[in-house]
């Protein structure tokens, strides 16, 4: 009993690191649901601090779900142009935090 209080202590004091970074970047272009010509992807820096190496995960499928995957691309970049066939895509986008955290889609 006297370790859980221990560390129950400690993690009041010094903080707990959270389960996942800040704000998820804001997508801005192509906008929800509309029709588009162009496959450049683009979305917006959040306010916190990011890690050093491809902190953007892009994701990008055919199935809203996301299960078959046709593109997974790290980047430092706030934008990706992929190379998609004609049809209906979606895209998400999730950034790390400078503890390498990951944020939410």
């Amino acid at each position: 009993m006297r370790s859980k209080l221990i560390i129950l202590i400690l993690f009041l004091l010094f903080g707990v690191k959270p389960a996942s970074a800040g704000e998820t970047p804001i997508l801005l272009n192509p906008a929800n649901g509309i029709t588009n010509t162009s496959s450049r992807l683009e979305w917006q820096t959040p306010s916190y601090s990011l890690y050093s190496s491809n902190p953007y995960r892009v994701q990008v499928d055919d199935d809203p779900s996301f299960s078959s995957l046709n593109k997974d691309y790290y980047t430092n970049n706030t934008y990706y142009t992929p190379t998609l066939s004609f049809g209906t895509w979606n895209w998400r986008v999730k950034v790390k935090d400078v503890s390498g955290i990951w944020s939410e889609w």
